[in-house]
């Protein structure tokens, strides 16, 4: 008898330990992205979201025994930061990934628990979701898509860094309105076009989102970019070029005093970009980066970097390198270092060089 309740209680204790904290979780999470780049395999991860009346004690041991009878020893679970839980399924095609999903929606909508699910896979992105049959019945067999994992990845702005940008930039924007104003005239008056140039960038996770910026070239210069690709100096999907003959008189004034980035300081306002971060490339180039250099995504883009304040001719690695290794410390401390180390080139006008 005592010996049988002593097994209750272990079997109970290992239930709800099987779901990890957050911390954890994640870490083995980008650990496996990590394993994935390095030996081109792939995995997959569902997420599932509770309903607020099932968040309890009682509920996650219920979904812990599903998952304990389901799992195999290499997979993992845990809380996610958003308070989802996550099944981390590694070595894992889409297929496998769906046929557990759903294995695990019988089983939870026999315990009548509510809840949400997603299915999220590294690194092959969408993909169609295969019908699958149960021995038992037939398992929906609607058309779905596996998520990409980037935007599961991702880490939200923390407090302290959302309220440095909205200080910095309603204080830069107040101060600067005459330079701003000024700017915008002697663009219109010395070229054809447009006052701003807008683009889409790839925001956090990839989301697309419109970047301003005062316009430094001629009105067709996308439609010369084309033309100008083999005399590129950056190696990767980005395209720089020291002397680009797209670029108007007033244009190299502004880019050499990055002036023209100022309107950029809307966008952090608007909460699509930060003060310091990742630089966003075009849509188009962040399309064509691959692998591990992707995770330079996982947080929110800037006006400044690592690169950008220190040494700029890197090689694309470097650059994706020191963005992803800025990620991985985001402290008020080496924000404030990063931001004076970025205002001592504009002012000795070498943010440009």
């Amino acid at each position: 008898m005592v010996l049988g309740w002593l097994r209750i209680i272990g079997r109970s204790r290992r239930d709800i330990n099987l779901l990890h904290d957050p911390e954890h979780f994640e870490s083995m999470l980008d650990r496996e992205r990590s394993r994935a780049d390095r030996s081109g395999t792939s995995f997959s991860l569902i997420t599932i979201r509770l309903s607020p009346r099932d968040r309890n004690e009682a509920t996650y041991r219920v979904l812990s025994r599903i998952l304990s009878e389901r799992l195999r020893a290499t997979d993992l679970t845990g809380f996610m930061s958003d308070g989802r839980i996550g099944v981390l399924l590694s070595d894992t095609q889409i297929v496998g990934a769906y046929e557990l999903r759903d294995s695990l929606r019988l089983a939870l909508e026999e315990k009548d628990v509510a809840f949400e699910d997603e299915v999220s896979s590294y690194p092959t992105g969408d993909l169609p979701r295969p019908e699958i049959e149960s021995r038992d019945t037939a398992i929906d067999s609607e058309q779905a898509e596996a998520k990409p994992l980037e935007p599961v990845l991702c880490q939200r702005l923390p407090l302290w860094k959302r309220s440095l940008d909205l200080g910095a930039a309603t204080v830069g924007l107040i101060v600067l309105l005459p330079v701003l104003l000024t700017t915008a005239i002697l663009v219109k008056l010395t070229s054809r076009g447009s006052v701003f140039f807008a683009q889409q960038r790839a925001g956090l996770g990839g989301k697309p989102f419109v970047i301003y910026k005062f316009r430094t070239m001629c009105d067709d210069a996308e439609d010369r970019k084309a033309a100008l690709m083999t005399k590129n100096e950056q190696d990767g999907p980005a395209f720089k070029i020291t002397h680009d003959p797209r670029i108007t008189p007033i244009g190299r004034i502004l880019r050499k005093s990055c002036i023209d980035e100022l309107p950029q300081l809307l966008n952090v306002l608007k909460g699509d970009m930060t003060i310091v971060g990742p630089r966003p490339l075009p849509c188009n180039e962040s399309d064509q980066v691959e692998g591990w250099q992707r995770r330079r995504l996982d947080v929110t883009p800037g006006l400044t970097c690592t690169w950008q304040a220190g040494a700029r001719r890197v090689t694309f690695a470097e650059w994706a390198r020191l963005d992803i290794r800025y990620s991985k410390k985001r402290t008020l401390r080496n924000d404030i270092k990063l931001m004076w180390k970025t205002l001592l080139k504009v002012v000795f006008f070498r943010a440009s060089s």
